[in-house]
Formats: C-alpha cells, sequence, structure tokens
C-alpha cells in the first residue's frame, strides 16, 4: 500500500503523489497494476487543477495508464504516434451508435501471441459537452472503433449534473471496461472507494446542507471527468 509523503505548502501540505491537500488525500489506500491494455487519457489541461477531476485515480491506479493534455489534439505528436503504432487495435470509449463491448479488449487479447503489443483504449476526459468539442477538432479521433457499455448504469457522481442514466465519471466508466476485460477487482474496486472518497471529502467541505440544497435534486445536465 502507497504512504503519501507530504510536501510543504505556504498554505497547507499536498500529497507528493495526488496532489491532493492531505486531509483531502484518496490515494493512501490505491495500489498501482497494469490493466489488461494500455489506457491514454485525453484531457483539458484546466481539468488537471478541478478539484473534482477523476481521471487523475486512473492515471495513480494504472501502471500502463498515462495523460495527455491538451483540447486540440490532431498535431498531438504523442498520439498521433500511439495511433499509427496501435493502427487497428484502438478504441474509443465513448458512446456511439456503433460500438463494440468492452469484452472485446480481453478476447482481442486472448487472440494474439505472447509478444504482440497491447491494444490501445483512449479516454477523453471531459465535460460531454468540451468531448464532443475536442472529437469535432479531430476528427480522426471520432472515426475509431467505440467501446461503450453494454448495460446502463447510474453514476455516483454525486456532484455533476449528468444527461440521464448510463453517463458516467472517466473513473466510473474506465473501471465498468476494465472490469468486463478481466481487471483485478480489488484494483477496480479501489479506484471506486478513492473516487467515493473524493465526493465524501467535497461534501463534508461544503457541509450536508449546502449540498442538499445546491445538488441532491438537481436535474441531470452536464458532467464532468
Amino acid at each position: 500500500m502507497f504512504a503519501p509523503v507530504t510536501v510543504a505548502s505556504s498554505k497547507r501540505a499536498l500529497c507528493s503523489r495526488c496532489h491532493r491537500p492531505v486531509s483531502a488525500c484518496y490515494c493512501s489506500g490505491l495500489d498501482t497494476c497494469a490493466a489488461p491494455f494500455r489506457i491514454v487519457i485525453l484531457r483539458p489541461g484546466k481539468e488537471k487543477k478541478h478539484a473534482l477531476n477523476t481521471g487523475g485515480i486512473v492515471d495513480l491506479a494504472v501502471s500502463n495508464c498515462e495523460i495527455l493534455e491538451g483540447e486540440d489534439f490532431s498535431s498531438n505528436e504523442a498520439l498521433l504516434k500511439l495511433l499509427e503504432l496501435y493502427q487497428g487495435r484502438c478504441w474509443l470509449l465513448y458512446p456511439g451508435e456503433q460500438v463494440d463491448e468492452p469484452d472485446v479488449l480481453s478476447v482481442r487479447r486472448a487472440e494474439q501471441s505472447p509478444d504482440s503489443n497491447e491494444q490501445l483504449l483512449i479516454v477523453l476526459d471531459a465535460t460531454w459537452k468540451k468531448s464532443r468539442k475536442m472529437l469535432y477538432l479531430f476528427p480522426r479521433l471520432a472515426e475509431l472503433p467505440r467501446i461503450s457499455l453494454s448495460e446502463p448504469m447510474a453514476s455516483r457522481y454525486r456532484l455533476r449534473k449528468v444527461p440521464g442514466q448510463g453517463f458516467l465519471s472517466t473513473v466510473e466508466a474506465v473501471v465498468a471496461v476494465l472490469e468486463q476485460a478481466g481487471h483485478s477487482q480489488n484494483a477496480c474496486r479501489q479506484m471506486l472507494q478513492a473516487f467515493e472518497s473524493m465526493i465524501e471529502h467535497q461534501i463534508a467541505s461544503m457541509g450536508a446542507e449546502v449540498w442538499q440544497k445546491n445538488y441532491q435534486d438537481r436535474l441531470p445536465q452536464e458532467q464532468e471527468g
């Protein structure tokens, strides 16, 4: 289990791993292990500093995960190289009319020889409005085959508006895919526990009365990762 080290700050002590205030640290119970496939998270720069961003949980828990920051990835050299390297073995985690279920990743992995390169799952860690803009700016992303969850799930993201049933936070969606692809159940549980810890701390910080007034009864509209 990881023991976070604090970093001195003129304002408050920060965890050196999740970079959150020690009082709001969620990573002490978060181990790191490799997923059955490589994960690349595309995240707008502003999301990094967002107190409720959940892509960072995945990045800490999955050793073969990385985050690329930006909005227009059409000229991002790192992503362009990955798309070439994983040509024919790359999926986008995003809803669509024609989608594959997550277990296709484990099936394809089983069909490959032991020395074959792993597959790649690209995840957009942004609001739904922002993610649509990211796809518009880089049509090549929109053309990738898509992975989507086979059954709608209710999000536990109690501090975000969501368009409706089946619209999940980044960590919830990635965990759902990992579970169906045969990833460690304990690792998946740790990510969701970290997510729950983050939410509970935020609710405690604002106070239950404020949360109930401003969030509990809000109609689902927009969700950020």
